[in-house]
């Protein structure tokens, strides 16, 4: 999708499976995440020529995504099971948000945060898989519910722009069709994603839930909807 372009690119022409200290100005995955997202991307676009560009604040986002990554994956090495749920959610939670992210730019009529909004989707789904491994997570739970009645909102919100959408696709190459298929493939992804997590423990589906949730609320807030 249109959205996942500059992502893409970055992954295609960047080593983002492990840090390499090297490109990071000598941090190491675990020395990334001990700072924390903020203090990293304060760091690396200062530090970075070009950082303060999309360019540059989309690979602060992608390498803080990809030391979360590496980290987790060291701590949950060996336990099966929460590696197989990790690899479902890093391949469905992550498109959800791409597919969402697509709605968002149409809404917009595209423009280049849309670009930071994708580098940080990585960590994002790296933010639930943490909460099983600590068992605890620090943002309240949000129910199924509550997910389902945003969609619904941002499904009617959609039906309503049909005719803004349509006239900027030559800015954002996305008709109102295609809007509306990612915003359907992404109903059938929550509603796969609930049968899924229906026998995890109680912790684990409520942090997918709010990883979920998350997904729609920061695309409708970075859209103004």
């Amino acid at each position: 999708m249109i959205s996942t372009l500059l992502t893409s690119v970055l992954f295609v022409n960047q080593n983002f499976d492990r840090i390499d200290p090297a490109e990071t100005y000598g941090k190491s995955a675990h020395e990334i995440v001990k700072m924390g997202h903020e203090k990293w991307f304060d760091f690396y676009t200062n530090a970075e020529e070009g950082g303060q560009s999309t360019m540059g604040m989309s690979y602060a986002n992608m390498y803080f995504g990809t030391a979360m990554r590496q980290v987790n994956n060291e701590r949950m090495a060996g336990n099966e099971k929460l590696e197989e749920k990790s690899a479902y959610l890093r391949k469905n939670l992550d498109q959800f948000h791409f597919n969402m992210i697509d709605v968002g730019r149409a809404f917009t009529g595209g423009g280049t945060l849309w670009n930071l909004v994708s580098s940080s989707v990585r960590a994002n789904t790296e933010e639930v898989i943490l909460s099983f491994i600590e068992q605890s997570s620090p943002k309240p739970p949000r129910t199924q519910a509550e997910v389902w009645k945003m969609i619904g909102e941002t499904e009617k919100n959609l039906t309503e722009m049909k005719s803004e959408i349509d006239e900027t696709k030559g800015m954002t190459g996305l008709t109102y069709d295609e809007v509306r298929l990612s915003l359907a493939n992404g109903k059938i992804m929550f509603a796969g994603a609930m049968k899924q997590i229906a026998s995890w423990p109680s912790n684990e589906r409520k942090a997918v839930i709010t990883g979920f949730y998350d997904a729609v609320n920061d695309v409708n807030f970075m859209s103004g909807e």
